[in-house]
């Protein structure tokens, strides 16, 4: 049985950033759920129900932050029901529940992460799986590659009929880049929380013809994030590469003042967007340049492809402005969407259907603006007390002992706390969720040394 619950963690860790992965489902069907949220919805209730799932402080903390985050927008939605003047069709309750189910999978997640790396797999193995990753996405990185450009079109169509790829004429149309699994350019932004900090480590930590081989893969890697045409996918690729070279000057002894960093900037990135400070005469209009892929998208009024982004992150910081103290509960900023969005970002189509339509915005797919906004400073203070106990559990946990895993840790999630206030959420993120798991792992089955 144990054979079973491994080999499915196995399959969980290796599907992680690919997404859907096969295609299951008509293109035109709404999606929400990942192949890996399937399978560790899958493995977690299998595990629960067959055997006791133990927790540390780490998991406890977790838990405890999901009571208050699910009582607090409870009680907050009852309140709106009462104060709030909507002739929206959906409830505040309503509303809240959805993200209550939402944070509880990731919970979930989290809970599953903890158990798979304590008892399933060892760091050797975890290694290997990271490695399969790299390759596929090299392939799938290369095929779109080639089809941009009229090579190999046939065999990459034969395999978007099969797995859950973008078809060729998304890719040679619209003006699109290199998507990987993704939905769309800004999706591959998604392996650089761990298959990038694997390639980068990797390059140290072998020799010979294995440190060859990796820095092929990454040279590779660079070319297909140049060519992604994804300002969000380019500046995370090259946050992760500044961060490793830094880190591995230092040799990690400058971690804690990288993390902070990274949260105060993109904390600034976030009352920048509230401010609406941005211009399109102050960007270079030249869509060819690497000065506006990596600045100007940003800043470009004129460029819808940030604007519902955009649009949520202000919406999100505003209602913490008109909010400070209690916020309004997950899940309810939709209803203050209309009145904080600025003018820019309304010739948008998505915001158009937000603007006019019945659908209520939730918090943007972030997770700091949308928690600021739904629990104010009272839960700030709450996720301080959280972060205690999470700092606690990392202090005794398996990272403090293998540098290849805090290494990755330390590049995901200083990541992580960039663009979690612009772009990253937790919510249906597996990836996000495995690496919040890891500072909660005591110690890995059978400590193997990393030899490749």
């Amino acid at each position: 049985m144990k054979d079973i619950d491994s080999t499915l963690y196995k399959f969980y860790l290796f599907c992680l950033p690919l997404g859907q992965l096969f295609k299951l489902l008509p293109e035109d069907t709404l999606t929400i759920l990942t192949l890996s949220t399937i399978i560790m919805l899958l493995g977690f209730f299998r595990i629960v129900f067959t055997r006791p799932l133990k927790t540390n402080e780490g998991i406890r903390a977790f838990g405890k932050l999901y009571l208050f985050m699910a009582a607090y927008s409870l009680m907050a939605s009852i309140v709106l029901s009462v104060t709030l003047d909507t002739t929206l069709t959906v409830s505040p309750l309503r509303r809240c529940l959805g993200d209550i189910v939402l944070y509880f999978v990731a919970l979930c997640s989290i809970c599953y992460n903890y158990y798979g790396l304590t008892k399933l797999v060892s760091i050797a193995e975890l290694l290997q799986i990271f490695k399969l990753q790299t390759i596929v996405l090299l392939i799938v990185g290369l095929l779109q590659l080639g089809t941009l450009f009229g090579i190999g079109t046939g065999l990459y169509s034969v395999l978007c009929s099969v797995f859950a790829l973008r078809d060729v004429v998304y890719l040679t149309s619209l003006d699109r880049g290199i998507t990987f699994f993704g939905t769309e350019p800004a999706a591959s932004s998604l392996i650089c929380y761990v298959v990038i900090p694997f390639i980068l480590f990797s390059i140290s930590t072998n020799k010979g013809f294995g440190k060859l081989a990796y820095i092929a893969m990454f040279a590779i890697m660079t070319l297909l994030f140049l060519l992604s045409n994804s300002s969000s996918a380019l500046l995370s690729f090259m946050f992760v590469c500044i961060v490793y070279v830094a880190l591995y000057v230092f040799k990690l002894r400058i971690k804690k003042m990288i993390m902070y960093s990274a949260f105060i900037v993109g904390l600034m990135v976030a009352i920048l967007y509230s401010l609406d400070l941005s211009s399109s005469d102050a960007v270079n209009t030249d869509k060819e340049s690497l000065e506006y892929v990596l600045v100007g998208k940003l800043q470009d009024k004129d460029n819808m492809s940030t604007a519902m982004r955009a649009s949520t992150v202000i919406n999100d910081m505003k209602i913490f402005y008109d909010y400070p103290f209690t916020g309004v509960g997950d899940g309810n900023q939709g209803y203050f969407y209309r009145k904080n969005v600025p003018m820019w970002v309304v010739a948008s189509e998505e915001v158009q259907s937000l603007m006019h339509g019945t659908k209520i915005a939730n918090g943007g797919g972030n997770f700091f603006p949308s928690f600021v906004s739904a629990y104010g400073l009272i839960g700030v203070v709450f996720f301080l007390f959280f972060l205690k106990s999470y700092r606690k559990a990392f202090l005794s946990s398996i990272l403090t002992k293998n540098m290849n895993l805090q290494m990755i840790y330390t590049l995901g999630m200083s990541l992580f706390l960039l663009t979690s206030w612009y772009v990253t959420g937790v919510k249906l993120n597996e990836t996000i969720c495995f690496l919040l798991a890891l500072p909660c792992v005591e110690k890995m089955k059978e400590r193997e040394c990393y030899t490749m």
